[in-house]
């Protein structure tokens, strides 16, 4: 799949859009949007990128405004790479990126988990050998938000330029 723009939600409806899922599953599947939005303002959104599948895209967020959204990048040679800001939690809360199984994320500007003032429990979980976060941009772990977390266990690795907890 190409696409200039891509939301995992009905991009121009004034509901929110719920429980929707795009799904990348294996190594011939690409998907290369300008800005990449889970979770625009409806909640329990889903991107999965599995099988070596890859996204490459200009900005990433999940949860803009949207609540209980997720992303899971998991498994040898899947990949999500980001060329500017990436963001887990903007007005919303409950977010989280699953890097696993020997996933990758790269992002070549900042980062940020947690974004707004007093919003809660927004996270990036990189967990597994092989699992990889290259930010080489500067990671802000609570801007405003509340109850933020960065989880990197069982072997995996996070790299960055510099970090802040609690901005």
């Amino acid at each position: 799949v190409v696409a200039a723009a891509v939301s995992v939600e009905a991009p121009f409806s004034t509901a929110q859009a719920e429980d929707n899922t795009v799904t990348l599953c294996d190594g011939g599947s690409r998907i290369i949007p300008a800005r990449l939005v889970v979770g625009r303002t409806g909640t329990n959104n889903a991107l999965i990128v599995t099988g070596g599948a890859r996204v490459e895209s200009l900005t990433g967020e999940i949860g803009l405004v949207g609540s209980w959204n997720r992303a899971l990048v998991s498994g040898p040679g899947s990949a999500w790479s980001n060329q500017c800001p990436f963001k887990v939690g903007g007005a919303g809360g409950w977010n989280q990126v699953v890097i696993a199984e020997g996933g990758s994320l790269a992002n070549h500007t900042m980062a940020v988990i947690g974004d707004n003032t007093g919003i809660p429990g927004n996270s990036i979980v990189v967990t597994g050998p092989g699992s990889v976060w290259d930010n080489s941009g500067g990671l802000t772990i609570a801007w405003g938000g509340r109850h933020s977390t960065l989880v990197v266990s069982n072997g995996a690795h996070v790299f960055n330029t510099h970090g802040v907890v609690g901005r």
